[in-house]
């Protein structure tokens, strides 16, 4: 299946990212919920489409806040949030939902860790009471300090392992 993410598209609506997907010969498409507005309406444009919802990205993406994506600085309203943002993108039937990590800021790493680690896993419970696959993001080291704690498979492996959570996915 190939997909494009509306990150690619980001001055554009979900309706015309929709056309644009589907003109180019796109399978499915990458929901970012922050370019939705009414789910039923936008439900139906998505079938009309032809299209399917690959893999979706809430408004609030990150655990930790992030310098790229803005949201609540509160991690317990961010973490809200994402949770919140799995139900409602669950009703697109995705093949994932992502989540980042943030980075730690003026956090110590340790405990940063923690706070992302107790995050995962409350948002994975959601994702599994919503029925919908959760994959965590690493990003490149070099938005280390702008968007995330992990920037490779394996450091998103061992902070998935440290949390408990074998059945979420790595996206990449």
């Amino acid at each position: 299946m190939l997909s494009l993410s509306e990150i690619s598209t980001v001055a554009a609506s979900f309706r015309d990212d929709l056309r644009a997907y589907a003109a180019a010969g796109f399978d499915g498409i990458g929901i970012w919920e922050s370019k939705l507005g009414d789910d039923e309406a936008d439900l139906a444009a998505l079938r009309q489409s032809g299209l399917r919802a690959t893999n979706c990205v809430p408004r609030v993406p990150s655990i930790l806040p992030n310098a790229v994506i803005h949201g609540p600085l509160d991690v317990e309203e961010r973490i809200e949030a994402i949770c919140g943002g799995i139900g409602r993108l669950a009703r697109y039937d995705p093949e994932s939902v992502l989540v980042l990590t943030g980075p730690a800021g003026e956090l110590a790493e340790a405990e940063a860790r923690g706070i992302v680690t107790e995050g995962l896993r409350r948002i994975a419970a959601a994702a599994g009471t919503a029925g919908v696959r959760l994959g965590l993001e690493p990003i490149h080291s070099s938005q280390r300090d702008a968007l995330t704690l992990v920037t490779s498979i394996p450091e998103a492996l061992d902070l998935l392992t440290e949390a408990g959570l074998p059945d979420v996915g790595i996206m990449v």
